[in-house]
């Protein structure tokens, strides 16, 4: 069973979503939605392996603000989608870590605050 979150919001006379495969993803992207338009609705879809959709949970996001989790049944409703779950994956690049620098030893650390305490010294 597969996750889904749907950001719903309304333009016009119509409601629109996008869909993300991240709640992170989904979260922050209905709290910028609410900001600029208002309010929008954020909700976990679980899929089933047969198709079936069913709406598990619902937040509100009122100015950038989320509301509470309502627990919800049943499957949602239908709209159109803009941004479907392959639009938002956000890609996946190799992140390079920084090599750590050599702990010091304590007579090396000693000496460094003495250096440091010299220079602060000799500005006075």
């Amino acid at each position: 069973m597969a996750k889904i979150y749907q950001v719903r919001y309304t333009v016009g006379d119509k409601t629109v979503a996008h869909e993300h495969y991240t709640e992170k993803g989904a979260k922050t992207d209905a709290k910028q939605l609410s900001k600029v338009i208002g309010n929008a609705m954020l909700g976990e879809i679980n899929q089933g392996d047969d198709g079936t959709k069913t709406l598990s949970r619902v937040w509100e996001y009122t100015g950038g603000e989320s509301g509470k989790p309502i627990p919800r049944e049943g499957p949602p409703t239908d709209v159109e989608v803009i941004r479907s779950v392959e639009d938002t994956k956000v890609s996946e690049e190799k992140v390079e870590k920084k090599p750590k620098a050599p702990k010091l030893t304590d007579e090396e650390k000693i000496a460094k605050k003495k250096e440091d305490a010299e220079a602060t010294l000799s500005l006075l």
